[in-house]
């Protein structure tokens, strides 16, 4: 269910969200099902207790395993998909800015940042990708 590479170079906390993220994804992990205790984790990988708290922190501000006190550690949700999530501040709404403003709405943002920035050359645009 969760697998673990010592000789990885990717932090081990990152590769216990990896799994877990892989186990929702693949249906191993359903909604509802419970995760291993954080002590059998730490002891099954030979990890620190606080690098499979941070893993299981991680996941339980991204919204995809709840705690439950005294009964352990629970998915959540198995919508492992990010959302992106932009604020738009603008003095005014001007055609141009307006043009930007609905092809972010109605083009699909994340993939298109490069595009974006094309079409809207004239203002401060950050890629995300």
């Amino acid at each position: 269910m969760i697998y673990f590479d010592p000789t990885s170079s990717k932090p081990k906390y990152q590769q216990l969200i990896d799994g877990i993220i892989d186990g929702i994804n693949s249906g191993l992990l359903e909604h509802g099902k419970q995760l291993p205790s954080i002590n059998k984790v730490a002891s099954e990988f030979n990890m620190a207790r606080m690098t499979v708290t941070k893993a299981y922190d991680d996941l339980r501000e991204k919204g995809l395993i709840s705690s439950h006190h005294g009964k352990g550690f629970y998915v959540s949700s198995t919508n492992t998909k990010n959302a992106l999530r932009v604020f738009i501040l603008m003095d005014a709404l001007t055609p141009y800015k307006e043009i930007c403003f609905k092809y972010i709405l109605y083009s699909g943002f994340k993939n298109r940042c490069g595009i974006l920035q094309k079409v809207c050359k004239n203002t401060r645009w950050t890629n995300y990708q």
